[in-house]
């Protein structure tokens, strides 16, 4: 497995191609959000989709820290009774990167966004743009 550039919120690379795989199944019993976090002894990559034929379209979230033993989280929603998939992968898409980790999935944090806001979301996002905006330099804000 591995995801095009943009097509999984949170990164805006293509990573994953090259590195050997694991695939979790998780079925939440609850509709909420998950904080799912990777703790590895390589430079990993973590990504949650809904469908592992379809990953680019289907991504809900990744994350790609650089480096060794860096924690990869993603923050998602996830539907009670909807089966996702949580990929462990290496982060290169020409070379197999792979090699011990930790996985937990417990409690996830819940976005804090007032209409129009821009900015921080408060769990490591940002919040979407719900009305007509100002941006300079990539930082947009609603117009008063």
């Amino acid at each position: 497995y591995g995801y095009s550039s943009n097509s999984c919120p949170g990164e805006t690379g293509a990573w994953g191609a090259g590195s050997a795989d694991v695939v979790y199944a998780f079925t939440p019993e609850a509709t909420d959000y998950y904080g799912i976090k990777l703790q590895a002894e390589y430079d990993a990559n973590l990504y949650v989709v809904s469908d592992c034929n379809n990953v680019d379209g289907t991504c809900l979230g990744a994350d790609d820290e650089i480096g060794t033993n860096k924690e990869e989280s993603v923050n998602a929603y996830l539907d009670a009774g909807t089966t996702y998939f949580i990929i462990v992968d290496g982060w290169s898409n020409a070379s197999d990167v792979n090699g011990p980790y930790t996985l937990t999935i417990g409690e996830g944090c819940t976005p804090t966004c007032e209409a129009g806001a821009c900015g921080d979301d408060g769990c490591g996002g940002v919040c979407p743009f719900t009305v007509v905006q100002t941006c300079v330099d990539s930082v947009c804000c609603s117009l008063s």
